[in-house]
């Protein structure tokens, strides 16, 4: 075989092996891009929690949480959020439905005292409704809930963040608000006040303590005051009420993600 004929030889062989190096790169770059696509956790003051509660006083047909998610610059976009529901009824009751509604805050100054709105900056696409059916709740009963988000909430703000939550319940007259259905809380002095993901502001009037908000203005504009800070531990004893705060977990598509898209 003369010099001429290898040569031609060896490049029709390793023609099809080089257009498998790119055709490689290529799948793996698109792998990688759809996981980092992929929602991750953001937010999580559920998976530590020590404890179930719920607002022992009333109202408590809105809750609501100031929090922060770990990173700054791009918006986030919220796909999930997984609470709990605490039925606070001495006995069971039959529901032909059950609506959960929620909505997220670019901003919350934090606040604990004071008659100004604590959160400002609505989210697009306002208040997201979810109805989850009929269904029959025993006694003091809890049960997790998963809600998906579609499209997803995008999150901008890059300091504290807020959420409220208001669950509604139809016996028979059409959904009506009920202080026997309200989203379940951590805390109580058994709680760390850092949660498993994110951050809780504290309360400096409380000895440091995370807090939640309850509508115990009686608003129902979904924002809060800051006076209707709360948590869980004695009114004498802060000690008590160290942890205090919604419980919740936010997945999310990175914001590496978001920049790229």
């Amino acid at each position: 075989m003369s010099s001429g004929s290898w040569l031609r030889s060896r490049r029709a062989t390793a023609a099809p092996f080089t257009r498998l190096i790119p055709l490689a790169l290529l799948v793996f770059l698109l792998a990688l891009s759809a996981r980092a696509q992929q929602p991750l956790l953001v937010f999580d003051s559920l998976s530590n929690a020590q404890n179930d509660a719920l607002p022992q006083s009333t109202p408590r047909t809105f809750i609501g949480q100031a929090f922060g998610i770990p990173g700054e610059g791009a918006p986030v976009a919220v796909t999930s959020m997984e609470l709990v529901l605490r039925h606070a009824s001495p006995s069971a009751v039959t529901y032909e439905n059950i609506r959960v509604n929620v909505q997220f805050w670019d901003a919350c100054t934090n606040a604990t005292t004071g008659a100004a709105p604590v959160f400002s900056s609505p989210c697009a696409g306002g208040v997201r409704s979810f109805d989850l059916g009929a269904r029959t709740l025993a006694a003091s009963a809890s049960e997790l809930v998963i809600l998906n988000f579609a499209p997803p909430v995008v999150l901008r703000g890059d300091g504290s963040l807020g959420v409220t939550v208001h669950i509604q319940g139809d016996t028979g007259a059409g959904l009506r608000d009920t202080d026997d259905l309200t989203a379940g809380l951590r805390g109580g002095g058994v709680n760390v006040n850092t949660p498993e993901v994110g951050f809780l502001p504290t309360n400096p009037n409380r000895g440091g303590n995370t807090f939640y908000y309850r509508n115990a203005s009686g608003g129902r504009d979904y924002n809060f005051r800051g006076a209707d800070a709360r948590d869980l531990g004695d009114a004498s004893d802060p000690a008590t009420g160290i942890g205090s705060a919604l419980q919740m977990r936010l997945f999310a598509i990175p914001r590496t993600a978001l920049r790229s898209l």
